[in-house]
């Protein structure tokens, strides 16, 4: 059983590691999956793996010695866990200029580039280096990622309110004592417009929460 770690900085490419998290924890050879936040020291055992997921702007604190992400990597490199390396939004490994000596190992290390567009062939890619050829195809299904999921709640919420919302203003339009013909446009207008206004609200109200958590 295996034991996974990513290590990432999550305004640079958290969405990318927590897709790729996701979808280990559907395999029944993984025991856990963390991910690391930019601030936490791992402890990394000789037989754990270690996914370095590294967006445009990873390397931006690398000068410090004391950057926790750096400091992830050189415990990694300089145990026996093995370590792959997942690039998002077109990154790169910085240059050897750019590159501290203690990271000079990635240069070694399985390199797999990821972007939305192929992201189920990418991950199958990584998971086929970890596991073995063809495992991910067969047990890795779920291709959604976190944003399609809010998508999808913000477009139920908004439509069961919007729904709802039709029926009481029905509701309240029969009980005004209006004629057939008035109470069928004006109601169909109204229904209309609340079924277009509170799925789109509720989307919006979704994505925008959520990305303020």
């Amino acid at each position: 059983m295996t034991r996974i770690l990513l290590s990432v900085r999550h305004q640079d490419a958290g969405r990318e590691a927590g897709r790729i998290a996701s979808n280990l924890r559907g395999l029944p050879e993984v025991t856990s999956v963390t991910v690391l936040s930019a601030e936490a020291e791992a402890s990394i055992s000789d037989d754990g793996i270690l996914i370095c997921v590294i967006g445009p702007n990873w390397h931006d604190a690398l000068e410090d010695e004391a950057d926790p992400v750096r400091r992830q990597l050189a415990e990694a490199l300089s145990s026996e866990a093995s370590l792959y390396i997942a690039f998002a939004g077109g990154a790169d490994l910085p240059s050897e200029r750019l590159l501290p000596d203690e990271l000079s190992g990635l240069k070694t290390k399985p390199q797999f580039h990821m972007t939305r567009a192929s992201f189920a062939a990418d991950r199958d890619r990584i998971f086929d280096a970890i596991f073995g050829e063809g495992r991910a195809r067969a047990e890795v299904t779920s291709d959604i990622g976190p944003e399609w999921s809010r998508f999808g709640r913000g477009l139920l919420g908004g439509l069961l309110g919007g729904a709802l919302l039709a029926v009481l203003a029905i509701s309240v339009r029969l009980l005004a004592g209006l004629s057939v013909v008035d109470l069928l446009w004006g109601s169909k207008a109204l229904a209309a417009l609340v079924m277009i206004a509170f799925p789109a609200l509720g989307v919006w109200l979704s994505l925008w929460l959520s990305d303020r958590r």
